[in-house]
């Protein structure tokens, strides 16, 4: 290295240090991970971009991230420090392991076209992320009904206990422990010591680090969409920002919300940056297969039954590639020390959540309207075409399409087995759930898949580059499998516009956190207002009793779902299971005579509250 080239490189491993440095204050004095955990990723993905490229960078540093984050997690509850504390000391180490490289490898360079690419990709999440961010600052009531929909209780209840016991602990019953470590590794910094203030900011950081995962996937949608496409100029960044709007649909990040699916986000960001290793192989058959080990070792994580994909991806690469894997040479570590990792996760930490939780699970729940007949003629469809269109078709999309169809095949068919043997339909809750976050991912490479062959078309029709009518294509395809909510309008096909519209539990959720904050120990009964009190009361009822449970395991859940407010004998079941010392919040002058009626033995306190309230 030439002496002006090593100043260079010098300058650029100070300008490293220092912002992992700056971005570790920053969450120390502000109580967010956000600047630490954005500056290590940055220069991390920087660092490596000179011998890898940007992109492949940027693919290894968040597969790297997702599997070494849960794993860290499970040393984290011995160290006798607080999780916030664990995770700010190993992100800023991990940030510093940058500076080395950094000085031995130098600047990365970055050409006109990337910078425009770059902030094409950026633009959709940014305006989505603006727009909420307007939503939030001018509506009439606290913004808080987006983060707590569905299964987001429980979410809650398993990042807290996390955060409490400092790490993951196999008493915590998570086989699919991922989605809450990085869930309670972005709150944990500045978490409140009061009861309301923990759920309030698990349940608002929760929300913005799904948000952020939307974003992620709009920025991976984006760049499938420019790998595989020839438009330039104007044309180039309009692919890249439609792209970048399919995974704010409502098929993708609109389910996530709704259902209160923490880990289908993630899970869709990890197949989807598999599968942008997978279509790399070619010039980069290291980095490829090591991003598939990372994947599946993520995957097993986030969520088992998704992992057979990654897998028959990496078995795929190792094969088509096996001449070029040969002859890599000392790069070969670098896969090779990801197997030796994905190997002693799955023998210490895998294996033993099968054994433990007893294989496949076959539980019921709430799922989104997904027909599985539309969901099998899609994929019937998709894989004629791409047998038909072979000879037209790049062979790493054809092949990746017909690997990944037997891991979702086989995946179905474990989940829907273990329905069965548990008196259950074949068709329902994880077997929907499997088959949506493959079909959402799907639909995100479909568009680049479909974008170039109908350019073709519109420019022979009409001069036009075929956005469109890949954009239709995608979103109609998704309208028969799982439509959106009937009328089919702005809000129910637009995640961003559903989530600003959709505010009409804000004021129970604004009333449950001021009711926490007197009393956490409190329940409600006749004190909502017209026209519907009683939904007014459930809503609040379900989230006072989920946050006075102690995990998922309590039995006061069982009356967060199940408790009609209105009836005295089930105010007293839930006073009696949680230990009475409960206050009820009330309108109704008599409720204290009834209750006492129904359970004369229960501890309890009735305030009585007036219109004004």
């Amino acid at each position: 290295m030439s002496e002006p080239r090593r100043r260079d490189a010098l300058r650029w491993a100070g300008s490293v240090l220092g912002l992992v440095l700056l971005g570790g204050a920053a969450t120390v004095l502000g109580g967010t991970a956000w600047p630490l955990v954005g500056a290590v990723l940055v220069v991390t993905t920087a660092v490596h971009a000179p011998r890898a490229g940007w992109r492949v960078a940027f693919f290894l540093t968040l597969l790297a991230a997702f599997a070494l984050e849960v794993s860290f997690a499970w040393f984290t509850a011995h160290s006798g420090w607080s999780f916030a504390t664990d995770n700010t000391v190993v992100w800023t180490l991990s940030g510093l392991c940058a500076v080395p490289f950094a000085a031995a490898v130098g600047p990365p360079t970055l050409t006109r076209r990337q910078l425009v690419d770059a902030a094409a990709v950026l633009a959709t999440p940014a305006l989505v992320l603006a727009y909420l961010a307007w939503t939030s600052a001018t509506g009439y009531y606290e913004w808080l009904g987006w983060a707590m929909a569905g299964d987001s209780a429980n979410n809650m209840l398993l990042v807290r206990t996390l955060i409490d016991d400092g790490g993951l602990l196999r008493s915590q019953g998570n086989p699919a422990p991922l989605s809450t470590v990085i869930y309670a590794a972005w709150a944990a910094p500045g978490v409140p010591d009061d009861a309301a203030g923990v759920v309030k900011h698990v349940v608002l950081n929760g929300g913005q680090l799904t948000l952020l995962t939307g974003a992620l996937l709009s920025i991976l949608s984006s760049l499938t969409a420019l790998r595989t496409s020839r438009l330039s100029g104007s044309r180039r960044v309009a692919l890249a920002m439609t792209a970048g709007l399919l995974p704010w649909l409502w098929c993708v990040m609109g389910y996530s919300f709704r259902q209160g699916f923490q880990n289908a986000a993630p899970a869709m960001a990890i197949l989807l940056l598999a599968w942008s290793c997978w279509a790399v192989q070619r010039r980069h058959p290291v980095a490829s297969v090591t991003g598939q080990i990372l994947a599946t070792w993520a995957m097993a994580a986030t969520w088992g039954p998704v992992l057979l994909i990654p897998a028959l991806w990496f078995v795929g690469v190792a094969v088509w590639q096996q001449r070029r894997l040969r002859a890599a040479g000392r790069t070969l570590l670098l896969p090779f020390a990801a197997m030796i990792g994905a190997g002693v996760y799955a023998v210490l930490v895998t294996l033993k959540d099968l054994t433990a939780t007893g294989g496949v699970p076959g539980v019921d729940g709430g799922t989104p309207n997904y027909d599985p007949w539309w969901a099998l003629g899609v994929g019937i469809a998709l894989l004629a075409l791409s047998v038909a269109c072979y000879r037209w078709l790049p062979r790493e999309t054809v092949w990746g399409y017909w690997l990944l169809v037997p891991g979702l095949a086989a995946g179905v068919y474990q989940l829907s087995s273990a329905r069965v043997e548990a008196g259950l339909p074949y068709w329902g809750y994880y077997p929907i759930k499997l088959t949506w976050i493959v079909m959402a991912t799907a639909l995100l490479v479909l568009f680049s898949v479909l974008q170039p062959p109908l350019a073709r078309v519109a420019r022979a029709g009409w001069g036009g580059n075929g956005l469109v009518l890949a954009f239709v294509a995608c979103m109609a395809t998704m309208f028969w499998t799982t439509p959106p909510l009937r009328p089919a309008t702005i809000p129910s096909v637009l995640t961003p516009s559903w989530l600003n519209y959709d505010t009409s539990m804000d004021r129970a959720y604004e009333r449950l956190f001021a009711l926490m904050e007197e009393n956490p120990r409190t329940i409600v009964s006749d004190y909502g207002p017209p026209p519907m009190p009683l939904a007014f009361d459930s809503a609040i009822n379900f989230w006072l009793l989920q946050s006075g449970s102690v995990d998922l395991n309590d039995p006061l859940r069982n009356y967060a779902y199940s408790m009609n407010s209105a009836d005295p004998a089930a105010l007293c079941g839930a006073i009696n299971q949680w230990g009475g010392d409960v206050r009820v919040v009330t309108r109704a002058q008599k409720l204290e005579r009834n209750i006492l009626k129904a359970c004369p033995d229960a501890v309890f306190t009735v305030e009585v509250i007036g219109a004004g309230r």
